[in-house]
């Protein structure tokens, strides 16, 4: 039996074609070709009438080809051509035509090739498949143009019959038991322009899979599974697969209830694809309309099935917020009924959380179904277990919030029973304007207060808690004594900021070295770097807080060092602010720097020299008191201090040649005598700045001097060059004295007119000594040659002469 229908399937056409099984039709818009086991072809006409769409039976043609045809094709030009391709069990694909005498007409496109299962044609294409393969020719040029063998899987190929559809983008997908080609045709739609190009874009043998139709569903593959039983031979229904196009994952499977699919196997059922939202599905015994659900469609039947969060899920972006909080709400009530508490909250905290800030309206019903179901939350004493849910901060652009009490009382309950981590992290993750600060601070001040809390590790954060509380209330000065027991670092930047330095200046001391560590004198593990901080904070607040309390309350508090640091800054701040001060400087410098007093001691002059040397006795500041004892004359007992203390010979000599003081020299012979360095030391300085004799003819007996030898050998030399020097001095004056006489003489004798100044001149020069510069070959005067002039005993010949070698030996 042949049925024609029309597209909304009312009956066009009942009748009975053939005489056996109906096995194969085409249509290609106005005729159709139907075959059958009995060997017939039929080719018919659909017509449009006045009356309708009709067909006329006597108008019909049958072709006879003996054996069972099982494939068939109708040209898509037959109203042209009057042909078409058909093929069964006697191997042969025949292209059957009528000539211009209606005579029939058959040409052989492939023999040999066994039972024809499957013939389709697309405009200039033909493909068929026999136990060769696949075979895809072009009738333009009578040629194969591509071909697919039989898989290896298909034993006999002439029990199951390929499934192919043509696709809008020439895509040709056809399946095979369980293997599916993808191929790409180009020039599909131009029948005689040149040779189709056809391209193997991708083949996949599917696991568990019996191809029983192929189509496309947007982008990815709808195939028909018909796996006929189970591990326990019984018959399996159907299944529609959608399938990645490119990797063949499966994206979703639909079980299809057919009418009495018990039994059938590949060959009873056909796909095919109407349009992109309909699909026919015919089996031996049923067809079906295989269509897409509407959002609609789909969201009506999760309700109907009480499913309520999938409709939910789908009506994201179709609903309205309000129609969405609706279903929501019924899932959630649903599941509380049940007491699936987990899920219900769950999913409670999505459906509360939709954000719509500029529709108020929807904003204040959120809120008011918060207040619901929080409040039979606290009614089920299920408020701790499930406060993750709540909001973590107010909601915009409305009056009325969700009630703190709900937050207040979570976190009362957490600080009721100790969980203090917990009620920290709370804390920190909701809003604080959710719940009320003034009674949480007073809570915490109450857990603080206990005797046993006062080392208690645990609440360390439940401090900072309170701080921080303090702080958004505007009481930083609460937040002091907290801060101290944590040993916070920037305690004193934080009383600086908030002008509360004077409000707790009897506890500085403490605060000044909160959380730097111990303080040890290699000042590891110590933080000195927050420690000048804190001491520059107190610097720049020295207006209100003057250095006098603060160096007294150090002072007594035993940290003298601290208040060596906060001169020193204070110092480098203005050197005024510590002018009244530098008693005490001496005294702190001297015990934490040394290095530094003399230069202190130095630059600064209203510190009591007295009590500085005292000070310098304690501390054993020897250059220090040398310099103190010289400045108030104590000469020979800072001279005494070099010696004995410093024993620096040089250092010794060059104090004695500043004082230029005889008495002194002759101190420093005597007192050095029997120290082998100071001899040394002082001969090796003979002859320039000491006269040799006093020196050597103070050397003790037994005293071991080291390069003695070489020491006198040096003054001997010495000795000699001075006496030479000496001779050559005395020649130059001799020979400069008898010039001068001779031409004074001369001119006494002669006559001669002179100036006053010139004789002046001439008065000066014979009264002075002079030297003779190889320089300059002419006679200067002392000064003028050495630089400077003998400042010494002009009756010391020896010294003077000593000072004029030194002076030419440095030039």
């Amino acid at each position: 039996m042949v049925l024609i229908a029309t597209p909304n399937y009312e009956t066009i056409k009942l009748f009975k074609a053939h005489t056996a099984s109906v096995l194969s039709l085409d249509f290609d818009g106005e005729y159709f070709t139907t075959c059958s086991m009995d060997g017939t072809v039929i080719v018919g006409r659909i017509q449009e009438t006045s009356t309708g769409t009709t067909i006329n039976e006597s108008e019909m043609t049958k072709y006879n080809f003996k054996r069972p045809i099982y494939a068939v094709a109708i040209n898509e030009s037959y109203s042209k051509t009057k042909s078409f391709i058909c093929g069964g069990t006697g191997g042969s694909v025949i292209n059957c035509s009528k000539n211009w005498f209606n005579q029939r007409n058959d040409t052989i496109l492939d023999e040999n090739g066994g039972c024809v299962t499957m013939i389709k044609c697309k405009n200039d294409l033909i493909i068929w498949a026999n136990n060769k393969g696949l075979t895809f020719f072009q009738s333009s040029i009578s040629k194969e143009v591509f071909h697919i063998p039989v898989p290896e899987s298909i034993s006999r190929p002439e029990l199951y019959w390929p499934k192919v559809e043509f696709t809008e983008d020439n895509r040709i997908l056809i399946g095979w038991v369980s293997n599916i080609w993808q191929l790409s045709v180009n020039n599909l739609k131009n029948t005689t322009d040149s040779v189709l190009d056809i391209k193997l874009i991708s083949y996949e043998v599917l696991d568990d899979c019996l191809i029983g139709g192929v189509s496309t569903y947007d982008d990815d593959l709808m195939i028909l599974n018909c796996i006929p039983k189970d591990e326990d031979d019984e018959f399996i229904p159907p299944e529609l697969n959608i399938m990645n196009s490119k990797t063949y994952d499966e994206i979703s499977v639909d079980e299809l209830l057919l009418k009495d699919y018990r039994g059938l196997g590949l060959n009873d059922y056909h796909l095919m694809k109407l349009n992109d939202v309909k699909w026919i599905l015919v089996s031996a015994n049923d067809a079906i309309i295989v269509e897409v659900f509407s959002l609609d469609d789909k969201i009506e039947w999760y309700c109907l099935k009480e499913e309520y969060y999938d409709a939910w899920k789908l009506s994201e972006g179709h609903f309205s917020d309000h129609e969405r909080l609706k279903l929501g709400e019924r899932q959630v009530e649903k599941d509380f009924q049940s007491q699936n508490f987990d899920k219900a909250f769950n999913f409670l905290e999505e459906i509360l959380k939709t954000d719509n800030s500029s529709d108020t309206e929807f904003t204040q019903l959120l809120v008011e179904k918060w207040n619901y179901w929080l409040e039979k939350l606290q009614s089920k004493s299920l408020l701790l277990k499930y406060c993750d849910i709540l909001p973590t901060t107010p909601f915009l652009f409305i009056e009325d919030q969700i009630s703190h009490k709900y937050y207040d009382s979570i976190l009362y309950e957490l600080l009721d029973t100790k969980q203090y981590e917990s009620f920290t992290k709370y804390f920190d993750k909701w809003d604080h304007s959710l719940f009320d600060l003034n009674e949480l601070q007073s809570r915490i001040t109450d857990i603080l207060s206990l005797k046993e809390n006062a080392d208690n590790e645990r609440i360390i954060d439940l401090r900072k808690t309170y701080i921080m509380i303090s702080l958004e209330l505007d009481e930083p000065d609460k937040c002091v004594s907290e801060m101290i027991k944590l040993q916070d670092t920037k305690l004193l930047e934080f009383m600086d900021e908030h002008h509360l330095i004077e409000q707790y200046f009897s506890l500085l001391p403490e605060i000044v070295l909160s959380g730097l560590g111990d303080w040890n004198d290699d000042e590891s593990g110590f933080d000195m770097e927050q420690l000048i901080t804190n001491i520059h904070i107190l610097v720049e607040n020295s207006h209100e807080i003057v250095p006098e309390r603060v160096l007294k309350i150090f002072k007594e508090n035993k940290m003298e060092k601290v208040n060596y640091l906060y001169l020193m800054e204070l110092r480098k701040e203005d050197g005024i602010l510590v002018k009244d001060y530098e008693d005490e400087m001496v005294f702190l410098i001297a015990k934490f720097n040394k290095n530094e007093l003399l230069g202190f001691l130095k630059r600064h002059i209203k510190y009591s020299i007295d009590k500085a040397i005292k000070i310098c006795e304690e501390y054993e500041c020897i250059e220090e008191l040398v310099y103190l004892m010289s400045k108030i004359g104590e000469n020979k007992n800072a001279l005494i201090l070099i010696i004995d203390k410093l024993k620096d010979p040089k250092k010794a000599i060059t104090f004695v040649q500043k004082i230029n003081d005889k008495k002194l020299w002759d101190f420093l012979l005597d007192y050095s005598q029997g120290k082998s360095e100071f001899i040394k030391e002082l001969l090796s300085n003979v002859g320039s700045l000491i006269d040799p004799i006093p020196v050597v003819s103070r050397i003790p007996k037994g005293v071991e001097i080291e390069n003695l030898r070489q020491v006198m050998l040096t003054i001997s030399q010495n000795v000699i060059l001075d006496k030479r020097i000496l001779e050559i001095v005395m020649e130059i004056i001799s020979s400069e004295n008898l010039n001068k006489n001779l031409e004074f003489k001369d001119k006494r004798l002669k006559g001669y007119v002179i100036k006053d100044k010139e004789l002046e001149t001439i008065r000066e020069d014979i009264n002075c000594t002079y030297l003779k510069t190889v320089k300059f070959g002419k006679f200067e005067k002392e000064e003028e040659v050495l630089g400077e002039k003998w400042s010494g005993d002009s009756t010391n010949k020896i010294a003077h002469k000593s000072f004029i070698k030194y002076k030419l030996n440095s030039k």
